[in-house]
Protein backbone atom coordinates (compact mmCIF):
# COMPACT_ATOMS: atom_id res chain seq x y z
CA UNK A 1 0.00 0.00 0.00
CA UNK A 2 1.41 3.26 -1.25
CA UNK A 3 1.02 6.08 1.34
CA UNK A 4 -1.29 8.72 0.86
CA UNK A 5 0.10 11.86 -0.81
CA UNK A 6 0.10 14.50 1.95
CA UNK A 7 -0.27 17.53 -0.56
CA UNK A 8 -3.77 16.32 -1.98
CA UNK A 9 -5.07 16.14 1.52
CA UNK A 10 -3.57 19.44 2.43
CA UNK A 11 -4.70 21.14 -0.52
CA UNK A 12 -8.27 19.77 -0.23
CA UNK A 13 -8.67 21.07 3.30
CA UNK A 14 -7.23 24.52 2.75
CA UNK A 15 -9.64 25.43 0.23
CA UNK A 16 -12.77 24.26 2.29
CA UNK A 17 -14.67 27.21 2.71
CA UNK A 18 -17.81 27.07 5.21
CA UNK A 19 -19.73 29.08 2.57
CA UNK A 20 -19.32 26.95 -0.10
CA UNK A 21 -22.13 25.35 -1.73
CA UNK A 22 -22.74 21.25 -0.95
CA UNK A 23 -22.10 20.62 -4.81
CA UNK A 24 -18.98 22.62 -5.26
CA UNK A 25 -17.92 20.73 -1.55
CA UNK A 26 -18.76 17.12 -3.05
CA UNK A 27 -17.12 17.78 -5.99
CA UNK A 28 -13.85 18.58 -4.40
CA UNK A 29 -14.23 15.89 -1.86
CA UNK A 30 -14.61 13.35 -5.43
CA UNK A 31 -11.88 14.86 -6.93
CA UNK A 32 -9.58 14.37 -4.06
CA UNK A 33 -10.38 10.66 -3.60
CA UNK A 34 -9.48 10.30 -7.10
CA UNK A 35 -6.21 11.79 -6.83
CA UNK A 36 -5.81 9.64 -3.54
CA UNK A 37 -6.08 6.56 -5.01
CA UNK A 38 -4.89 7.41 -8.72
CA UNK A 39 -8.17 6.42 -9.88
CA UNK A 40 -9.43 6.39 -13.68
CA UNK A 41 -12.84 6.11 -12.91
CA UNK A 42 -15.13 7.08 -10.01
CA UNK A 43 -18.83 7.68 -9.69
CA UNK A 44 -20.65 9.70 -6.89
CA UNK A 45 -24.33 8.44 -5.43
CA UNK A 46 -25.88 11.52 -2.81
CA UNK A 47 -28.66 11.00 -0.28
CA UNK A 48 -31.75 13.11 -0.47
CA UNK A 49 -32.93 12.84 2.83
CA UNK A 50 -35.81 14.48 2.47
CA UNK A 51 -37.08 12.33 -0.43
CA UNK A 52 -35.78 9.20 1.60
CA UNK A 53 -33.93 8.52 -1.70
CA UNK A 54 -30.55 8.41 -3.82
CA UNK A 55 -29.26 10.11 -6.52
CA UNK A 56 -26.65 9.57 -9.36
CA UNK A 57 -24.76 13.15 -9.30
CA UNK A 58 -21.08 12.53 -10.63
CA UNK A 59 -19.70 9.81 -12.76
CA UNK A 60 -15.90 9.42 -14.40
CA UNK A 61 -15.33 7.23 -16.92
CA UNK A 62 -17.90 4.83 -15.77
CA UNK A 63 -20.87 3.99 -18.20
CA UNK A 64 -24.70 4.70 -16.91
CA UNK A 65 -24.70 0.79 -16.80
CA UNK A 66 -21.91 -0.31 -14.41
CA UNK A 67 -23.02 2.98 -12.64
CA UNK A 68 -26.91 1.92 -12.53
CA UNK A 69 -26.13 -1.49 -10.90
CA UNK A 70 -24.26 -0.43 -7.65
CA UNK A 71 -26.69 2.64 -7.30
CA UNK A 72 -29.51 -0.14 -7.34
CA UNK A 73 -27.81 -2.00 -4.97
CA UNK A 74 -27.58 0.42 -2.25
CA UNK A 75 -31.05 1.60 -3.55
CA UNK A 76 -32.29 -1.99 -2.34
CA UNK A 77 -29.95 -1.56 0.87
CA UNK A 78 -32.04 1.65 2.10
CA UNK A 79 -35.70 0.15 0.84
CA UNK A 80 -34.94 -3.08 3.05
CA UNK A 81 -33.16 -1.57 5.75
CA UNK A 82 -33.83 2.00 6.25
CA UNK A 83 -31.43 2.02 9.65
CA UNK A 84 -28.40 2.12 7.51
CA UNK A 85 -28.82 5.91 6.79
CA UNK A 86 -28.95 7.22 10.54
CA UNK A 87 -25.70 7.97 11.83
CA UNK A 88 -25.59 6.78 15.28
CA UNK A 89 -27.21 3.96 14.29
CA UNK A 90 -24.83 0.23 14.38
CA UNK A 91 -25.96 -0.53 11.06
CA UNK A 92 -24.60 1.94 9.11
CA UNK A 93 -22.58 1.25 5.94
CA UNK A 94 -19.24 0.50 6.27
CA UNK A 95 -16.94 0.58 3.45
CA UNK A 96 -16.95 -2.00 0.54
CA UNK A 97 -15.09 -3.23 -2.08
CA UNK A 98 -16.84 -4.60 -5.06
CA UNK A 99 -16.39 -5.71 -8.95
CA UNK A 100 -17.85 -3.70 -12.27
CA UNK A 101 -16.49 -5.51 -15.17
CA UNK A 102 -12.99 -5.75 -15.08
CA UNK A 103 -12.50 -2.86 -12.54
CA UNK A 104 -12.51 -3.31 -8.76
CA UNK A 105 -14.24 0.00 -6.76
CA UNK A 106 -13.72 1.11 -3.12
CA UNK A 107 -17.45 2.67 -1.90
CA UNK A 108 -16.88 5.14 0.67
CA UNK A 109 -20.42 6.22 2.70
CA UNK A 110 -20.05 9.53 4.58
CA UNK A 111 -22.36 10.65 7.52
CA UNK A 112 -23.36 13.65 8.75
CA UNK A 113 -26.36 15.50 10.37
CA UNK A 114 -27.40 13.04 12.05
CA UNK A 115 -27.96 10.98 8.08
CA UNK A 116 -25.78 9.82 5.37
CA UNK A 117 -24.93 12.30 3.23
CA UNK A 118 -23.22 10.76 0.00
CA UNK A 119 -21.16 7.51 -1.11
CA UNK A 120 -18.09 8.41 -3.27
CA UNK A 121 -16.72 5.31 -5.49
CA UNK A 122 -13.33 5.22 -6.69
CA UNK A 123 -11.90 2.87 -8.79
CA UNK A 124 -8.53 1.33 -7.31
CA UNK A 125 -6.04 -1.50 -7.92
CA UNK A 126 -7.22 -4.57 -6.09
CA UNK A 127 -10.03 -5.95 -3.80
CA UNK A 128 -7.50 -6.36 -0.92
CA UNK A 129 -6.76 -2.16 -0.78
CA UNK A 130 -8.93 -1.83 2.44
CA UNK A 131 -6.77 -4.88 4.05
CA UNK A 132 -3.97 -2.75 3.29
CA UNK A 133 -5.36 0.90 4.24
CA UNK A 134 -5.88 -1.27 7.25
CA UNK A 135 -3.06 -3.20 8.30
CA UNK A 136 -1.06 -0.22 7.60
CA UNK A 137 0.48 3.16 8.78
CA UNK A 138 -2.12 4.66 6.49
CA UNK A 139 -5.26 3.43 8.72
CA UNK A 140 -5.02 6.43 11.31
CA UNK A 141 -4.74 9.08 8.20
CA UNK A 142 -7.37 7.23 6.43
CA UNK A 143 -9.94 7.47 9.11
CA UNK A 144 -8.97 10.93 10.69
CA UNK A 145 -9.67 12.08 6.40
CA UNK A 146 -12.69 10.94 7.14
CA UNK A 147 -13.97 12.22 10.00
CA UNK A 148 -12.17 15.42 9.40
CA UNK A 149 -14.39 15.64 6.45
CA UNK A 150 -17.31 14.82 7.95
CA UNK A 151 -17.02 17.67 10.63
CA UNK A 152 -16.48 19.79 8.09
CA UNK A 153 -20.06 18.99 6.52
CA UNK A 154 -21.76 19.56 10.06
CA UNK A 155 -19.83 22.86 10.17
CA UNK A 156 -21.10 23.85 6.81
CA UNK A 157 -24.53 22.97 7.37
CA UNK A 158 -25.04 24.72 10.58
CA UNK A 159 -23.57 27.95 8.99
CA UNK A 160 -26.08 27.58 6.18
CA UNK A 161 -28.45 26.71 8.86
CA UNK A 162 -27.63 29.76 10.65
CA UNK A 163 -27.85 32.02 7.74
CA UNK A 164 -31.34 30.89 6.87
CA UNK A 165 -32.21 31.90 10.37
CA UNK A 166 -30.79 35.09 9.90
CA UNK A 167 -32.84 35.73 6.67
CA UNK A 168 -36.46 34.35 8.54
CA UNK A 169 -35.75 36.91 11.29
CA UNK A 170 -35.22 39.52 8.89
CA UNK A 171 -38.31 38.31 6.82
CA UNK A 172 -40.85 38.44 10.23
CA UNK A 173 -39.29 41.80 11.01
CA UNK A 174 -39.99 43.34 7.45
CA UNK A 175 -43.47 41.06 8.03
CA UNK A 176 -44.04 43.20 11.07
CA UNK A 177 -43.25 46.38 9.39
CA UNK A 178 -45.08 45.89 6.53
CA UNK A 179 -48.30 45.17 8.81
CA UNK A 180 -47.72 48.38 10.80
CA UNK A 181 -47.90 50.09 7.05
CA UNK A 182 -50.89 49.11 5.82
CA UNK A 183 -54.11 47.25 6.37
CA UNK A 184 -55.10 46.78 2.64
CA UNK A 185 -55.72 43.39 2.55
CA UNK A 186 -54.64 41.95 -0.90
CA UNK A 187 -51.49 44.72 -0.97
CA UNK A 188 -50.36 43.38 1.99
CA UNK A 189 -51.02 39.54 1.51
CA UNK A 190 -49.31 39.70 -1.57
CA UNK A 191 -45.85 41.46 0.18
CA UNK A 192 -46.15 38.78 3.23
CA UNK A 193 -46.22 35.92 0.71
CA UNK A 194 -43.22 37.57 -1.49
CA UNK A 195 -41.42 37.17 1.27
CA UNK A 196 -42.39 34.07 2.47
CA UNK A 197 -41.18 32.73 -0.92
CA UNK A 198 -38.23 34.56 -0.33
CA UNK A 199 -37.38 33.16 2.94
CA UNK A 200 -37.89 29.84 2.13
CA UNK A 201 -36.04 29.57 -1.29
CA UNK A 202 -39.28 28.55 -3.05
CA UNK A 203 -40.23 28.41 -6.71
CA UNK A 204 -44.23 29.14 -6.08
CA UNK A 205 -46.47 30.32 -2.90
CA UNK A 206 -50.41 30.69 -3.08
CA UNK A 207 -52.52 31.63 -0.53
CA UNK A 208 -56.32 29.41 -0.09
CA UNK A 209 -59.03 31.04 1.35
CA UNK A 210 -62.15 28.53 2.39
CA UNK A 211 -65.36 29.17 0.78
CA UNK A 212 -68.22 28.49 3.40
CA UNK A 213 -70.91 28.62 1.15
CA UNK A 214 -69.35 25.64 -1.40
CA UNK A 215 -67.22 23.98 0.96
CA UNK A 216 -64.31 24.87 -1.15
CA UNK A 217 -60.93 26.18 -1.09
CA UNK A 218 -60.39 29.45 -3.56
CA UNK A 219 -56.93 30.59 -4.75
CA UNK A 220 -56.75 34.19 -2.90
CA UNK A 221 -53.30 34.60 -4.01
CA UNK A 222 -50.81 33.08 -5.90
CA UNK A 223 -46.94 33.57 -6.63
CA UNK A 224 -44.71 32.45 -9.45
CA UNK A 225 -44.59 31.52 -12.81
CA UNK A 226 -47.73 29.36 -13.34
CA UNK A 227 -49.13 31.87 -10.65
CA UNK A 228 -51.91 33.61 -13.05
CA UNK A 229 -53.45 30.26 -14.39
CA UNK A 230 -53.79 28.17 -11.19
CA UNK A 231 -56.66 31.19 -9.67
CA UNK A 232 -59.48 29.75 -11.33
CA UNK A 233 -58.97 26.01 -9.67
CA UNK A 234 -61.19 25.21 -6.57
CA UNK A 235 -60.42 22.45 -4.60
CA UNK A 236 -63.57 20.77 -2.48
CA UNK A 237 -62.42 20.36 0.70
CA UNK A 238 -60.35 17.18 1.69
CA UNK A 239 -59.20 17.22 -2.09
CA UNK A 240 -55.50 17.77 -2.69
CA UNK A 241 -52.66 17.98 0.24
CA UNK A 242 -53.94 21.88 0.50
CA UNK A 243 -57.68 20.33 1.45
CA UNK A 244 -56.20 17.40 3.40
CA UNK A 245 -54.68 20.49 5.48
CA UNK A 246 -57.53 22.32 5.62
CA UNK A 247 -59.67 19.33 6.67
CA UNK A 248 -57.32 18.40 9.30
CA UNK A 249 -56.64 21.80 10.27
CA UNK A 250 -52.80 20.50 10.47
CA UNK A 251 -49.84 20.91 9.04
CA UNK A 252 -48.12 19.15 6.35
CA UNK A 253 -44.73 18.47 4.63
CA UNK A 254 -44.53 16.47 1.32
CA UNK A 255 -40.76 15.78 0.33
CA UNK A 256 -41.84 14.22 -2.90
CA UNK A 257 -45.27 14.28 -4.07
CA UNK A 258 -45.21 11.62 -6.67
CA UNK A 259 -45.04 9.71 -3.46
CA UNK A 260 -48.25 10.89 -1.60
CA UNK A 261 -51.81 9.62 -2.54
CA UNK A 262 -53.27 13.27 -1.18
CA UNK A 263 -51.39 15.10 -4.47
CA UNK A 264 -54.07 16.43 -6.42
CA UNK A 265 -52.23 16.53 -10.15
CA UNK A 266 -54.89 18.45 -11.60
CA UNK A 267 -53.49 21.79 -10.91
CA UNK A 268 -50.26 20.73 -12.20
CA UNK A 269 -51.82 19.69 -14.94
CA UNK A 270 -53.70 22.59 -15.60
CA UNK A 271 -51.13 25.28 -14.47
CA UNK A 272 -48.11 22.54 -16.27
CA UNK A 273 -46.37 23.41 -13.40
CA UNK A 274 -44.23 20.73 -12.09
CA UNK A 275 -44.73 20.17 -8.00
CA UNK A 276 -42.12 18.24 -6.33
CA UNK A 277 -42.48 19.48 -2.99
CA UNK A 278 -44.36 21.42 -0.66
CA UNK A 279 -45.35 22.73 2.70
CA UNK A 280 -48.38 23.59 3.50
CA UNK A 281 -50.17 24.80 7.02
CA UNK A 282 -53.78 26.11 8.20
CA UNK A 283 -55.07 29.43 8.88
CA UNK A 284 -57.11 29.10 11.50
CA UNK A 285 -58.73 31.91 13.86
CA UNK A 286 -60.58 30.87 16.97
CA UNK A 287 -61.70 27.80 15.60
CA UNK A 288 -62.66 29.08 12.40
CA UNK A 289 -61.07 27.91 9.63
CA UNK A 290 -59.80 30.96 6.77
CA UNK A 291 -57.23 29.13 4.43
CA UNK A 292 -53.90 27.76 3.50
CA UNK A 293 -50.50 28.90 3.34
CA UNK A 294 -48.50 26.51 0.44
CA UNK A 295 -44.90 27.13 -0.64
CA UNK A 296 -43.58 24.84 -3.46
CA UNK A 297 -40.64 23.52 -4.65
CA UNK A 298 -37.37 24.27 -2.58
CA UNK A 299 -34.81 25.72 -4.73
CA UNK A 300 -32.03 25.94 -2.64
CA UNK A 301 -29.16 23.11 -1.09
CA UNK A 302 -31.49 22.38 1.97
CA UNK A 303 -34.97 20.69 1.40
CA UNK A 304 -37.95 22.33 3.33
CA UNK A 305 -37.29 20.73 6.82
CA UNK A 306 -39.55 20.45 10.32
CA UNK A 307 -38.03 24.31 10.71
CA UNK A 308 -39.70 25.18 7.65
CA UNK A 309 -42.80 24.22 8.97
CA UNK A 310 -42.63 25.31 12.11
CA UNK A 311 -41.33 29.15 10.47
CA UNK A 312 -44.62 28.89 8.21
CA UNK A 313 -46.81 28.37 11.16
CA UNK A 314 -45.55 31.63 12.38
CA UNK A 315 -45.98 33.19 9.33
CA UNK A 316 -49.62 31.81 9.65
CA UNK A 317 -50.39 33.56 12.73
CA UNK A 318 -49.34 36.95 11.30
CA UNK A 319 -51.01 36.26 8.21
CA UNK A 320 -54.09 35.29 10.30
CA UNK A 321 -53.79 38.64 12.54
CA UNK A 322 -53.36 40.96 9.21
CA UNK A 323 -56.81 39.40 8.37
CA UNK A 324 -58.46 40.12 11.55
CA UNK A 325 -57.01 43.41 11.82
CA UNK A 326 -58.03 44.40 7.59
CA UNK A 327 -61.34 42.99 8.96
CA UNK A 328 -61.80 45.26 12.15
CA UNK A 329 -60.55 48.06 10.16
CA UNK A 330 -63.04 47.55 7.38
CA UNK A 331 -66.01 47.54 9.39
CA UNK A 332 -64.34 50.45 11.17
CA UNK A 333 -64.11 52.16 7.61
CA UNK A 334 -67.70 51.20 6.44
CA UNK A 335 -68.86 52.90 10.03
CA UNK A 336 -67.26 56.24 8.69
CA UNK A 337 -67.83 56.06 5.16
CA UNK A 338 -71.98 55.60 6.38
CA UNK A 339 -70.98 58.94 8.59
CA UNK A 340 -69.55 60.65 6.22
CA UNK A 341 -72.19 60.37 4.04
CA UNK A 342 -74.58 61.59 6.14
CA UNK A 343 -72.73 64.70 7.15
CA UNK A 344 -71.97 65.48 3.69
CA UNK A 345 -75.41 64.84 2.76
CA UNK A 346 -77.01 66.89 5.51
CA UNK A 347 -74.77 69.49 3.70
CA UNK A 348 -76.10 69.49 0.77
CA UNK A 349 -79.04 69.43 1.71
CA UNK A 350 -79.27 72.93 2.93
CA UNK A 351 -79.21 74.28 -0.77
CA UNK A 352 -81.16 72.44 -3.23
CA UNK A 353 -78.72 73.44 -5.86
CA UNK A 354 -75.26 71.85 -4.18
CA UNK A 355 -77.13 68.28 -3.66
CA UNK A 356 -75.06 65.39 -4.56
CA UNK A 357 -72.00 67.85 -5.21
CA UNK A 358 -69.39 66.48 -2.09
CA UNK A 359 -70.31 62.71 -4.00
CA UNK A 360 -69.50 64.00 -6.91
CA UNK A 361 -65.86 65.77 -6.04
CA UNK A 362 -65.11 62.72 -4.51
CA UNK A 363 -65.88 60.59 -7.37
CA UNK A 364 -63.92 63.04 -9.80
CA UNK A 365 -60.86 62.93 -7.34
CA UNK A 366 -60.79 59.19 -6.88
CA UNK A 367 -60.81 58.88 -10.60
CA UNK A 368 -57.74 61.36 -11.13
CA UNK A 369 -56.19 59.38 -8.18
CA UNK A 370 -56.56 56.49 -9.32
CA UNK A 371 -55.08 57.28 -12.94
CA UNK A 372 -51.98 58.52 -11.08
CA UNK A 373 -51.79 54.96 -9.24
CA UNK A 374 -52.38 56.07 -5.66
CA UNK A 375 -52.80 52.91 -3.80
CA UNK A 376 -56.04 51.81 -2.42
CA UNK A 377 -55.60 53.04 1.30
CA UNK A 378 -55.12 56.16 -0.18
CA UNK A 379 -57.86 56.08 -2.62
CA UNK A 380 -60.35 55.98 0.34
CA UNK A 381 -58.69 58.36 2.31
CA UNK A 382 -59.14 60.83 -0.89
CA UNK A 383 -62.72 59.69 -1.07
CA UNK A 384 -62.87 60.82 2.21
CA UNK A 385 -61.65 64.03 1.66
CA UNK A 386 -64.18 64.52 -1.09
CA UNK A 387 -66.92 63.84 0.56
CA UNK A 388 -65.86 66.11 3.60
CA UNK A 389 -64.45 69.16 1.35
CA UNK A 390 -67.08 71.69 2.38
CA UNK A 391 -67.67 70.32 6.04
CA UNK A 392 -66.87 73.32 7.50
CA UNK A 393 -69.81 75.35 6.10
CA UNK A 394 -72.02 73.28 7.96
CA UNK A 395 -70.94 76.29 10.31
CA UNK A 396 -71.74 78.82 7.88
CA UNK A 397 -75.18 80.74 7.76
CA UNK A 398 -78.12 79.99 5.70
CA UNK A 399 -78.90 83.44 4.43
CA UNK A 400 -75.18 83.37 2.88
CA UNK A 401 -74.86 80.29 2.14
CA UNK A 402 -78.16 79.46 0.33
CA UNK A 403 -78.47 83.55 -1.22
CA UNK A 404 -79.67 83.37 -4.74
CA UNK A 405 -77.69 86.31 -5.76
CA UNK A 406 -73.72 87.34 -5.82
CA UNK A 407 -72.30 87.41 -2.44
CA UNK A 408 -70.36 90.81 -1.06
CA UNK A 409 -67.36 90.88 0.00
CA UNK A 410 -67.76 90.52 3.69
CA UNK A 411 -70.07 87.42 2.72
CA UNK A 412 -67.61 85.95 0.20
CA UNK A 413 -64.98 86.40 3.28
CA UNK A 414 -66.81 84.32 5.47
CA UNK A 415 -67.28 81.40 3.13
CA UNK A 416 -63.59 81.59 2.45
CA UNK A 417 -63.08 80.50 6.07
CA UNK A 418 -64.99 76.78 5.48
CA UNK A 419 -61.54 75.06 4.76
CA UNK A 420 -59.85 76.26 8.39
CA UNK A 421 -63.34 75.30 9.97
CA UNK A 422 -63.58 72.16 8.79
CA UNK A 423 -59.83 71.29 9.43
CA UNK A 424 -61.20 72.59 13.38
CA UNK A 425 -64.25 70.13 13.04
CA UNK A 426 -62.35 67.02 12.33
CA UNK A 427 -58.64 67.43 14.30
CA UNK A 428 -59.75 66.15 17.29
CA UNK A 429 -61.04 62.66 15.48
CA UNK A 430 -57.98 60.24 15.25
CA UNK A 431 -59.61 58.55 11.96
CA UNK A 432 -59.54 61.61 9.97
CA UNK A 433 -56.11 63.15 10.85
CA UNK A 434 -54.44 62.32 7.36
CA UNK A 435 -57.24 64.50 5.11
CA UNK A 436 -57.41 67.09 7.27
CA UNK A 437 -54.60 68.34 4.58
CA UNK A 438 -56.67 67.88 1.69
CA UNK A 439 -59.34 69.32 3.18
CA UNK A 440 -57.84 72.18 4.40
CA UNK A 441 -55.89 73.74 1.25
CA UNK A 442 -58.16 72.37 -1.53
CA UNK A 443 -58.88 76.10 -2.17
CA UNK A 444 -55.14 76.69 -2.64
CA UNK A 445 -53.72 78.01 -6.34
CA UNK A 446 -50.89 76.81 -7.70
CA UNK A 447 -49.81 80.00 -8.72
CA UNK A 448 -49.86 81.31 -4.98
CA UNK A 449 -53.52 83.41 -4.95
CA UNK A 450 -55.65 80.90 -2.83
CA UNK A 451 -56.70 80.58 0.64
CA UNK A 452 -56.29 79.83 3.80
CA UNK A 453 -52.46 80.28 3.54
CA UNK A 454 -51.43 81.03 -0.15
CA UNK A 455 -49.32 78.33 -0.91
CA UNK A 456 -47.56 78.31 -4.14
CA UNK A 457 -47.32 75.15 -6.81
CA UNK A 458 -46.01 71.77 -5.13
CA UNK A 459 -46.13 73.11 -1.23
CA UNK A 460 -49.73 72.46 -1.63
CA UNK A 461 -50.42 68.98 -0.57
CA UNK A 462 -51.37 66.65 -3.54
CA UNK A 463 -54.26 64.98 -2.79
CA UNK A 464 -55.83 68.69 -2.04
CA UNK A 465 -54.69 69.59 -5.79
CA UNK A 466 -56.24 67.07 -7.07
CA UNK A 467 -59.78 68.36 -5.09
CA UNK A 468 -59.21 71.25 -6.27
CA UNK A 469 -59.75 70.35 -10.39
CA UNK A 470 -62.37 68.64 -9.38
CA UNK A 471 -64.64 70.71 -6.69
CA UNK A 472 -63.72 73.40 -9.19
CA UNK A 473 -65.15 71.36 -12.24
CA UNK A 474 -68.46 70.72 -10.75
CA UNK A 475 -68.94 73.66 -9.26
CA UNK A 476 -68.88 75.06 -13.05
CA UNK A 477 -71.09 72.29 -13.97
CA UNK A 478 -73.57 72.45 -11.48
CA UNK A 479 -76.84 74.65 -11.36
CA UNK A 480 -76.70 77.37 -9.22
CA UNK A 481 -79.42 79.96 -7.67
CA UNK A 482 -78.21 82.81 -9.98
CA UNK A 483 -77.42 80.47 -13.09
CA UNK A 484 -77.55 77.43 -14.88
CA UNK A 485 -74.48 75.03 -14.83
CA UNK A 486 -72.08 75.61 -17.74
CA UNK A 487 -72.25 73.62 -20.40
CA UNK A 488 -69.22 70.69 -20.21
CA UNK A 489 -67.35 72.48 -23.22
CA UNK A 490 -66.68 75.83 -21.44
CA UNK A 491 -65.96 74.00 -18.34
CA UNK A 492 -62.98 71.94 -20.05
CA UNK A 493 -61.61 74.82 -21.58
CA UNK A 494 -61.97 77.26 -18.48
CA UNK A 495 -59.65 73.62 -16.55
CA UNK A 496 -57.86 74.02 -19.44
CA UNK A 497 -57.25 77.95 -19.41
CA UNK A 498 -56.55 77.61 -16.27
CA UNK A 499 -54.29 75.17 -15.97
CA UNK A 500 -50.44 76.37 -14.35
CA UNK A 501 -52.13 79.45 -12.88
CA UNK A 502 -55.22 78.23 -10.41
CA UNK A 503 -54.74 74.31 -11.03
CA UNK A 504 -51.97 72.17 -11.20
CA UNK A 505 -50.84 71.54 -14.71
CA UNK A 506 -49.89 68.14 -14.34
CA UNK A 507 -53.52 67.16 -12.36
CA UNK A 508 -55.34 69.43 -14.91
CA UNK A 509 -53.71 67.18 -17.52
CA UNK A 510 -54.80 64.16 -15.85
CA UNK A 511 -58.40 65.05 -15.24
CA UNK A 512 -58.41 66.05 -19.00
CA UNK A 513 -57.42 62.48 -19.71
CA UNK A 514 -59.81 60.83 -17.08
CA UNK A 515 -63.06 62.87 -18.86
CA UNK A 516 -62.29 62.37 -21.80
CA UNK A 517 -61.83 58.19 -20.94
CA UNK A 518 -64.52 57.81 -18.19
CA UNK A 519 -66.70 60.83 -17.86
CA UNK A 520 -67.40 62.33 -21.20
CA UNK A 521 -69.58 59.64 -22.85
CA UNK A 522 -71.92 59.47 -19.94
CA UNK A 523 -71.41 62.78 -18.02
CA UNK A 524 -75.42 63.94 -17.84
CA UNK A 525 -76.29 60.57 -16.81
CA UNK A 526 -73.08 60.10 -14.02
CA UNK A 527 -74.65 63.88 -13.05
CA UNK A 528 -78.45 62.35 -12.87
CA UNK A 529 -77.27 59.69 -10.93
CA UNK A 530 -77.20 62.16 -8.28
CA UNK A 531 -79.72 63.99 -5.87
CA UNK A 532 -81.77 65.55 -9.24
CA UNK A 533 -81.48 69.43 -9.39
CA UNK A 534 -84.01 72.08 -9.78
CA UNK A 535 -82.91 74.17 -13.34
CA UNK A 536 -82.79 77.51 -13.12
CA UNK A 537 -84.73 79.48 -16.18
CA UNK A 538 -83.56 82.27 -17.97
Amino acid sequence: MKNFDAVIILEFFKNVNIQQPFNEYFEHMFNMYIDLFQSKKGFVIIYDHARDQLKLSRKLNVDDEKAQHVYNHYLELIETTSSIIKKEHKGRLKEEIYKLGDDFFLSIPFYGNESMILLISVSVDNENILEEIFNSSQKQIYIDIKDKIERQYEDIYEYKISQIKNKEMRALYEVGKVMSGTLELQSLMSKIIDMMRDVLDSEAASVFMYDEETDELYFYIAQGEKAESVKEIRLPMGTGIAGWCAEKRLPVFVPDTSKDPRFYKKADDKSKFVTNSLVAVPMVNKDKLIGVLEVLNKKGELPYSKHDVELMEAISTLVVNAFENAALYSNLNNMYLNTIKVLSAALDAKDQYTQGHSERVAMYSVMIAKKMGYSKRRLEEINFAGLLHDFGKIGIRDLILCKPGKLTDEEYSIIKTHPVKSADILKGIDFFQNIIPMIKHHHERWDGRGYPDGLVGDKTPMEARIIAVADTFDAMTSHRSYRKGLPVEIAIAEIKKCSGSQFDPDIAEIFLEVFEEELSAKFEEIRGDFIEQDVVKE
